[in-house]
């Protein structure tokens, strides 16, 4: 027992010293003469603790990445690629397990175009690792913090410290920047990469060698989700990659863009094998609805949803359509999804997010309208009785409705949409809509993920444009303006309760 006590307390020694030589700037000054190495075991303590904690949560985590023409100011994409997963913290990180994939299950969809024509892979676990700093060996002997600057995230007061490797090449070690709010000294967001192996001298010369590995830059912020626990909320990636830095001999870089988003740290277990059960008292129930839901697919409604219901109120009352109460939800998920199940509206975030104004998603609603009205539902037989994140198909998951209505369908929707804005102020949108989605169908090869609907119904199938929009006006009379399609980073998901808030 004596050993051991001695052996602690040799333990404790070599930490402090290493806490000592950590930091030689005068963060004393600015932790309320708070010591050196007392801000610094406060901050490798609380990282550590943060990992402990988040070790029961099972959140949702989407990520969306584009594949851009270096040195244009364009910036356009090349392809594009999409993951969905729920992520076992626990299992993940200390198991080496523990990632459930909803999309991006197979070898080819984790390969994304770059400009010279070649394939680079990039799998999910490539962006888990961007949600924390390192897991398991974030402590003073691994690890060099150095104080930089206060700062500020909104109105939390900050102290940002530059993190680097004791060991300078050691591989899969991060480095770059983290933000420590003052109160209880707990990372909030962190900026930086991870370190690579380094490329020998014969690796180089050997003309069969595969490219270098590479690591892209990310921004991770975090949310608080309980007393003292920030988690992973959002990841922004947007890195140029010079070819020379990954074994290439021309003079152009890659440029990866996109986002990590997770949500769902309330949700902390799935409902497999827990069938649901109509609610008989609610008019409005529907089964599709409510397993979205539970799984925490759909957000919590919220301003966001009013704003679409108050859309959909307005069209309704204009053109006396006899329908029940129509209300509207988002799908939390990024690529661009419009479909219907039942008497519930479900829009996509990345549909919300790339549509060029209210005029334009007015009209789309109205189209989704109309086939209510025709009772021309895309609905498809799916037994949705357990988590879709315990899917274990061997595919990908098909969706929830079919892909498509019929031709037909389609064309007397179109007839039914512009009766129905007759008298309503977003009349006038038509044109532009048809435009955004005729673009969007043009554009849809270097983006296949986002137009891809991947539970219900999209806009775009092989290329074409699938709702089968027409001009209200006579010849000539309409204006079209075709809108430019890019991602706005208007929403936000906020981690704990799934709710889309807007941040225009």
């Amino acid at each position: 027992m004596r050993l051991l006590v001695r052996i602690g307390l040799l333990v404790a020694t070599f930490a402090d010293a290493s806490l000592a030589q950590n930091v030689p700037g005068p963060t004393h000054a600015l932790i309320n003469g708070m010591p050196n190495v007392e801000v610094l075991r406060r901050i490798f303590k609380g990282e550590q603790d943060t990992m402990r904690r988040l070790r029961i949560y099972r959140p949702i985590v989407e990520t969306y990445i584009q594949s851009l023409w270096p040195d244009t100011s364009a910036q356009i994409p090349i392809d594009d690629l999409y993951f969905l997963s729920k992520l076992d913290i626990s299992r993940h990180f200390f198991e080496n397990d523990g990632l459930d994939r909803l999309f991006g299950k197979s070898e080819e969809s984790g390969r994304i175009f770059v400009d010279n024509g070649q394939r680079q892979e990039l799998y999910p676990t490539v962006f888990i690792r961007m949600l924390f700093i390192d897991p398991q060996d974030f402590d003073p002997d691994t690890y060099r913090l150095t104080y930089l600057q206060p700062a500020t995230l909104g109105k939390l007061d900050c102290l940002v410290f530059e993190v680097v490797p004791v060991k300078n090449d050691a591989p899969h070690r991060f480095k770059g920047m983290v933000w420590v709010e003052r109160t209880e000294l707990r990372i909030v967001r962190v900026q930086g990469t991870f370190q690579v192996e380094r490329v020998r001298l014969g690796q180089k010369l050997n003309p069969f060698r595969r490219s270098a590995a590479f690591s892209i830059r990310f921004d991770c912020w975090r949310q608080v989700i309980a007393a003292g626990l920030w988690a992973p909320a959002y990841v922004a990636i947007d890195d140029n990659i010079p070819w020379k830095a990954i074994g290439g001999d021309g003079t152009t870089d890659v440029h990866y863009r996109g986002y990590t988003f997770v949500w769902g740290y309330s949700h902390l277990g799935s409902f497999q094998n827990q069938h649901l059960q109509e609610d008989a008292a609610d008019e409005d129930y529907d089964r599709v609805v409510a397993a979205l839901q539970r799984d925490g697919l759909l957000g919590t409604p919220g301003n966001v949803e009013q704003s679409l219901n108050s859309i959909v109120e307005e069209i309704v009352r204009s053109s006396n359509l006899d329908l029940p109460p129509i209300r509207c939800r988002v799908l939390l998920t990024t690529p661009v999804e419009l479909f219907h199940s039942g008497n519930t509206i479900i829009v996509s975030r990345g549909l919300l997010d790339i549509v060029p104004d209210k005029v334009t998603l007015a009209v789309l609603l109205t189209h989704e309208l109309a086939h209510m009205f025709l009772e021309t539902s895309a609905s498809a037989p799916f037994e949705y009785t357990r988590s879709l994140f315990d899917y274990d198909g061997p595919e990908e998951f098909s969706g929830l409705v079919a892909a498509r209505h019929s031709e037909d369908a389609e064309n007397a929707a179109a007839m039914k949409t512009c009766e129905l804005l007759k008298d309503s102020p977003y009349l006038a949108g038509m044109d532009g809509a048809l435009a955004f989605a005729l673009q969007l169908a043009s554009q849809s090869s270097q983006v296949t993920n986002l137009t891809r609907a991947r539970f219900g119904a999209g806009l775009v199938e092989s290329g074409h444009s699938i709702h089968k929009l027409q001009s209200c006006f006579p010849s000539g009379q309409g204006t079209v303006q075709a809108p430019t399609l890019r991602l706005s980073g208007a929403y936000t998901v906020d981690a704990w309760t799934g709710k889309l808030r807007s941040v225009r």
